[in-house]
């Protein structure tokens, strides 16, 4: 597989509302970046975490919080 380690655009998969926040999470279950904006074309990460700092190369899971449906969490590609 190939490990995130560049920048990646994060879409809505089909949900009625647009993607306004999702928190990014490593291998280890902690949360490295929390995204928001208006989300009408998705969001898109950077590969740094909420304090600026380049995240190393590996494998990435996002999360959409709250929306009142499912949670889904996906690995990023």
């Amino acid at each position: 597989p190939n490990p995130f380690h560049d920048r990646v655009r994060i879409q809505s998969a089909g949900a009625a509302s647009p993607l306004t926040e999702v928190e990014i999470f490593d291998v280890q279950g902690r949360r490295v970046r929390i995204l928001r904006g208006s989300g009408l074309s998705g969001l898109a990460w950077d590969g740094r975490d909420d304090a600026g700092r380049r995240v190393r190369p590996g494998a990435y899971f996002v999360r959409r919080p709250d929306t009142g449906e499912a949670t889904r969490v996906v690995r990023l590609p």
